[in-house]
């Protein structure tokens, strides 16, 4: 939750709704009205159909959600069943999604019976013996309509809330308030609500907070599946403020119309900071992959400059991650170029902790773990083979560096999956996502290349 961005990004969403507002409504009311004439069973069939035609049309979605799922369960599926994954994906997610529309127009006794529990008696063991409230740790996964009514269906006379970031309609952010306070839910912006959720656990209320998100530069560095990207702290912070109890919430589609929610309390024995809670939350997701929402970016890097950590908060617990990030590092034909960009070359390798990289037709092997040698077969051209590459490893290639002349670059985005690069570019130059402005300095001057790396993030010495 990116809590220190909140007051920038409030600030931007309009106050009086636009055309383009108003039409978004319209046909949200229009889509709600006819799904009023259709039993939820039906909903879901038709909804479950919709998401397979979108994995088909929504190409650049589909490659976001096989990347997440690579990075994610790439060292257990090999890329066929991560294929069938992620059209499961699109399908159960346009389910939960459309039957959640469905649901929202519905009462909480006519949502009851398509929803089970387990873990329920432990959630109301735990409200008894304590006074502190009960902190909700949710993944992105399941119907979030159900998920928003957990108060009516898990402890009706205890008060409930969750963070809420106000949607950019204001017609559709009034229209959301509006169905949360009906249904008993209070909720806390991103921008002020950290003291009333505070005040909120602390009577012993249930608060849910949506805890596998980015977090951006107010996260933590640690991994999440493996890998290190940004983690929300905002449930270790809010525990350790109010002593409230962590249940984690998974939720999983087992049939038409049918979900089930999982309540798991985190164990007596394990430290409440992030790292721990982030397995927790993993362990959510691993009990139903194709239910987790993978359409966004969930490992980025930053596109100005990728090997720069922004995160401002430092965890004190020991992490190490066990699926790096993969770079291939391109070598230019030119050989006075070539020599020119290896010892910046050495210097990124020997600095990045967080990156595996992979040299090709490099003069020579580099003397690190960090980093291999590869040599381009003679029969088919880097663009493809790169491709070819990126299916071959359990988890994919991230970015490619050009270390060569604008000429020598291509868009790997359009040869292959690999959803960054980075080269120096001339104004006329393939289009990269990392675009680097040619110096004035010769590319045969190894000083050229120790200003390209620390354009990039990475300090030259």
């Amino acid at each position: 939750m990116k809590i220190a961005k909140a007051s920038s990004v409030l600030s931007t969403i309009p106050t009086k709704p636009s055309i383009s507002h108003w039409l978004e409504y319209t046909f949200v009311i229009i889509f709600e009205t006819f799904l009023r004439f259709f039993p939820t069973s039906v909903v879901d069939r038709l909804s479950t159909f919709m998401g397979r035609i979108a994995w088909i049309c929504l190409k650049s979605r589909r490659r976001t959600v096989i990347r997440n799922c690579r990075i994610a369960w790439g060292d257990q599926l090999n890329l066929d069943q991560i294929q069938e994954l992620s059209k499961s994906v699109f399908e159960t997610n346009a389910a939960n999604l459309i039957c959640g529309m469905k649901m929202a127009l519905m009462k909480d006794e006519k949502i009851t019976p398509h929803v089970s529990f387990s873990g329920l008696v432990d959630l109301h063991q735990q409200l008894e013996s304590s006074p502190h409230g009960i902190l909700l740790a949710l993944a992105h996964m399941g119907n979030w309509e159900i998920l928003s009514r957990l108060n009516a269906l898990l402890a009706p006379t205890r008060s409930s809330a969750a963070f809420f970031r106000p949607l950019n309609n204001p017609l559709m952010n009034h229209m959301i308030k509006m169905r949360r306070a009906r249904s008993g839910t209070k909720l806390f912006s991103n921008k002020d609500g950290f003291t009333q959720a505070c005040s909120h656990l602390r009577i012993g209320g249930l608060l849910g907070i949506l805890a596998d998100q980015n977090a951006g530069n107010s996260g933590i560095r640690m991994p999440f599946f493996g890998r290190n990207t940004s983690c929300s702290p905002l449930v270790e912070i809010l525990h350790k403020k109010t002593s409230a109890t962590i249940f984690y919430v998974s939720m999983t589609k087992i049939g038409s119309a049918r979900w089930h929610i999982d309540l798991r309390k985190h164990p007596d024995d394990e430290p409440c900071d992030t790292s721990s809670i982030m397995r927790g939350i993993e362990t959510s997701l691993n009990t139903s992959p194709c239910d987790g929402f993978w359409f966004h970016n969930r490992w980025k890097l930053g596109v100005k400059q990728p090997f720069v950590v922004r995160q401002t908060r430092t965890s004190k617990t020991p992490h190490s991650q066990n699926k790096p990030w993969h770079i291939v590092i391109v070598l230019s034909n030119d050989p006075k170029i070539c020599r020119a960009s290896l010892p910046a070359i050495e210097q990124l390798i020997a600095r990045e902790n967080d990156y595996r990289f992979l040299v090709f037709n490099a003069p020579f092997d580099f003397q690190s773990n960090r980093a291999s040698h590869a040599v381009l077969p003679k029969d088919i051209p880097l663009r493809d083979y790169l491709r070819v590459l990126d299916g071959e490893q359990t988890s994919p290639i991230d970015m490619v560096i050009f270390f060569t002349a604008p000429d020598e670059q291509f868009d790997t985005r359009k040869t292959s999956d690999i959803p960054w690069n980075a080269g120096f570019s001339q104004k006329y130059s393939t289009l990269l996502s990392t675009r680097i402005p040619l110096p004035t300095t010769s590319l045969y001057e190894t000083s050229t290349w120790y200003h390209f790396i620390d354009a990039l993030g990475c300090k030259a010495s």
